[in-house]
């Protein structure tokens, strides 16, 4: 999605800084320094309270810019998809084992089917959320995917939901980063229903 410089550079910073601290098991953000300096001469148990807190201000100000971004974005987009159908992207089985393709803005895109899974190759490359729903309803009339509880099945609008949240990690990920070569394909299935990116980086990286 287009995220306007400013967004982005404040949101680079967070994240980068999350991130590299969160995989040497730490929590902390630049604004809290102080706070954990002051931490830290009082004893191990108010540094680590510090360092709790900092990451929750963190994540919700990550939160926050995501949030506002993506809400900014969609609306924009909304009204200019070029899709007009589902039946646009001509969903085709490509061999019995679950490969799909289809095209969007004249590419040719892979789709792979498992049990309870879809995966989109370079899923990264389709912002607009109008367009990513309907692609989502022509892959969930193919292969349906359970909701988290193993009963429902997923919507149209929730999958999309999840697309999404892969794209604005992918924008605001560091370029060294690991998850965000993950990132860049989103896979579609049961236990990432309603979450945000942070959530998910979260239950990946252990924290």
């Amino acid at each position: 999605m287009p995220y306007n410089q400013g967004m982005k550079k404040k949101g680079l910073l967070l994240i980068s800084l999350i991130f590299v601290l969160s995989g040497c098991g730490q929590e902390i953000t630049l604004p809290d320094m102080g706070e954990i300096e002051e931490g830290v001469g009082a004893g191990a148990e108010a540094a680590s309270e510090a360092l709790s807190t900092a990451m929750q201000e963190a994540r919700e100000k990550m939160e926050e810019i995501a949030e506002s971004d993506f809400a900014d974005s969609a609306e924009e987009e909304s009204s200019r998809g070029i899709l007009t159908s589902k039946e646009d992207i001509q969903l085709t089985a490509v061999d019995s084992k679950g490969t799909y393709s289809f095209i969007y803005a004249g590419e040719t895109f892979t789709a792979i089917y498992t049990t309870d899974n879809w995966k989109i190759k370079d899923s990264y490359k389709i912002t607009n959320y109008s367009d990513i729903t309907m692609i989502c309803e022509a892959l969930s009339d193919e292969h349906q995917i359970h909701g988290l509880d193993r009963e429902s099945y997923r919507t149209p609008d929730d999958m999309a939901f999840e697309w999404q949240q892969h794209n604005i990690a992918y924008e605001l990920l560091p370029e060294d980063s690991d998850w965000k070569k993950h990132a860049k394909d989103v896979d579609i299935d049961p236990k990432d229903q309603g979450k945000t990116f942070f959530e998910m980086y979260e239950e990946r990286a252990g924290n």
